[in-house]
């Protein structure tokens, strides 16, 4: 399915905003290319949605809202979004302001402190995002973390994973299923 989504994904003009806003950049602490974030997190999409043009190209595209440089960036003219629907640009917004709303740095909410979107695209994004940013994290630092003071970190930020999902509807066990089928579809596409 990994091919299948590059496929699908590399003529939208949303992939090739940020694939250009990305190129050569990786995660500071696990190495991995931004890029795969992406691509990830719309495997996790279409898997669990379907696929729908404008949440997947909103997906593509949330870094650039999200991030405060970016966004700069964007309003000044430096990153032309012109290329992008005008309800692509309104749920990446939409999803720049519920996941600002409640970041890792922030006191560990419970899921009812989670405000969550009224536009369920939005919150099915979240969905991708913070599955895709978990299993990251679990594979790339979780268990590679030595000592008890990085170990405690990275067992609050476990914490902050799940009442992201479990605000969001996404059980362990349905997080442990979408895990387990994104790496047995992504292991034999390489």
């Amino acid at each position: 399915m990994r091919s299948e989504i590059r496929e699908r994904l590399a003529p939208r003009s949303a992939y090739s905003l940020i694939s250009a806003a990305y190129e050569g950049r990786t995660a500071r602490r696990s190495g991995v290319p931004f890029m795969n974030h992406i691509e990830e997190g719309v495997y996790v999409f279409v898997r669990r949605y379907g696929w729908q043009d404008d949440p997947v190209d909103a997906f593509c595209v949330h870094p650039i809202f999200q991030d405060d440089e970016m966004l700069s960036r964007t309003a000044a003219g430096d990153i032309d979004i012109s290329g992008l629907s005008s309800r692509v640009v309104l749920l990446a917004m939409e999803y720049r302001r519920v996941a600002n709303s409640y970041r890792s740095t922030d006191a560990i909410r419970t899921p009812s402190e989670i405000e969550l979107s009224p536009i369920e695209a939005v919150n099915q994004l979240l969905v991708a995002d913070k599955v895709q940013n978990k299993k990251d994290f679990v594979a790339k630092i979780y268990k590679n973390d030595d000592g008890k003071s990085q170990h405690h970190a990275s067992e609050r930020y476990i914490r902050y994973f799940d009442s992201w999902l479990e605000a969001l509807g996404v059980s362990a066990e349905e997080y442990e299923s979408l895990v387990t089928q994104f790496q047995l579809e992504f292991s034999n596409a390489e």
